[in-house]
């Protein structure tokens, strides 16, 4: 039996490893719902994420992890709502008045 078929998921591991964007790095996910896939160590924030003033920003980039408050994040990021009951880390530049809560 050829070895090429078993080499093949290792090699698309590798190159998908290279292409690795850090926390607030621009990200563009792929698929949708089971199937979606996307570059981040936590995740590709493509959605529509609501700031204090009413307004809305689409970041389309990598998260900071999970968090309660703006304490749980890194220097120059803020705890945003990302969905209903989820907050994530996010740069804290995205909305000018912050992030709603």
């Amino acid at each position: 039996m050829p070895r090429a078929p078993r080499l093949l998921p290792l090699l698309m591991a590798l190159l998908l490893a290279c292409d690795d964007p850090g926390p607030g790095e621009a990200c563009a996910a792929t698929g949708d719902g089971f199937t979606r896939r996307d570059p981040c160590a936590h995740s590709c924030v493509e959605w529509a994420v609501p700031c204090a003033d009413g307004t809305e920003v689409e970041p389309g980039v990598c998260s900071g992890g999970a968090c309660e408050d703006d304490g749980d994040c890194e220097a120059g990021f803020a705890c945003a709502r990302v969905g209903s009951v989820t907050f994530e880390c996010l740069p804290d530049d995205l909305c000018d008045a912050g992030f709603a809560r």
